[in-house]
């Protein structure tokens, strides 16, 4: 039993030695998300599918506010 606990103790002295020295290659890549974007071919159509649908949602809330401010000053009077 002492010669396996033993064994066990030399065997993770060995190993931690060994896990330190493999983290010194860590490598750190950075990317530039902008230029990769503006390169895509589909950068013009997603743009106008964008601007549709802000334009869309713009009004539908323009529309929801002019019926909150109308219902608001009925509760007021």
């Amino acid at each position: 039993m002492k010669k396996i606990v033993t064994s066990i103790f030399i065997a993770a002295l060995v190993c931690i030695p060994l896990s330190s020295f493999s983290q010194a290659n860590l490598k750190i890549g950075y990317i530039d998300l902008t230029k990769i974007m503006e390169a895509l071919p589909e950068k013009d159509s997603a743009a106008a599918v964008l601007e549709k649908e802000t334009k869309e949602y713009q009004s539908t809330f323009d529309d929801m506010s002019g019926v909150y401010n109308k219902i608001l000053d009925y509760y007021q009077k």
